[in-house]
């Protein structure tokens, strides 16, 4: 959460070590995106549920103090970040999909959230 911008953070890291050979590109995006149980597929429901119970989420951030502050977001921004530069951060639309060296360029470079 962020108090400053206002935004709710939904994030998942994928340890994926993608190779330089096609083959290695089709498992990545198998397992990405069109396997049925993708990450994807998976991230997507998680997303959902987050925005159908957004009051209780945020009542629950409230309970735990950490956020030092009224937890009042008014969007919910998404990410799936890759430890590694991925073949499939050019394939999915639907939330960012970056590495960790490109969020952390991006954040540093925006100042804010970069997505």
């Amino acid at each position: 959460y962020s108090h400053l911008e206002k935004i709710l953070v939904l994030a998942e890291c994928k340890l994926v070590r993608s190779g330089a050979e096609p083959k290695f590109f089709r498992d990545e995006i198998n397992d990405f995106i069109s396997n049925k149980k993708s990450y994807l597929k998976k991230f997507d429901k998680k997303y959902t549920w987050v925005k159908n119970n957004f009051e209780a989420v945020c009542s629950a951030l409230d309970s735990t103090c950490v956020c030092g502050s009224v937890v009042k977001p008014e969007h919910i921004k998404t990410v799936i970040i890759t430890y590694y530069p991925s073949i499939v951060q050019c394939l999915i639309d639907a939330h960012s999909c970056v590495s960790l060296a490109n969020f952390m360029a991006d954040y540093e470079r925006a100042g804010k959230w970069p997505y």
